[in-house]
């Protein structure tokens, strides 16, 4: 994944508010994952798979969520954030 490409996501999450983020070890994000694992405005996770992807952020964005919407944020953030990835590999290639 390239530099501008690593920062555009970054700074769209930060913008949006996202401070919790799981992701699976990828060899094609690795850059990405680097970087969010370093970054200290955001909680990272590493996962094994899709399903205790959706869990964690499900369970802990809950434990985060002001507004008791943190299980729908988590699950649509995480969605979003593997749609996006997928296109970003997609055009990539």
């Amino acid at each position: 994944m390239e530099a501008a490409a690593v920062d555009a996501v970054v700074d769209g999450l930060k913008k949006s508010g996202v401070d919790f983020i799981s992701l699976m070890p990828d060899s094609d994000f690795s850059v990405l994952q680097d970087r969010v694992a370093r970054d200290i405005d955001f909680t990272y996770v590493p996962v094994s798979n899709e399903a205790i992807g959706v869990a964690v952020c499900a369970t802990f964005g809950s434990a985060f969520d002001r507004m008791g919407l943190g299980a729908l944020v988590g699950i649509v953030v995480g969605v979003i954030i593997a749609f996006v990835l997928a296109r970003i590999a997609a055009n990539s290639l």
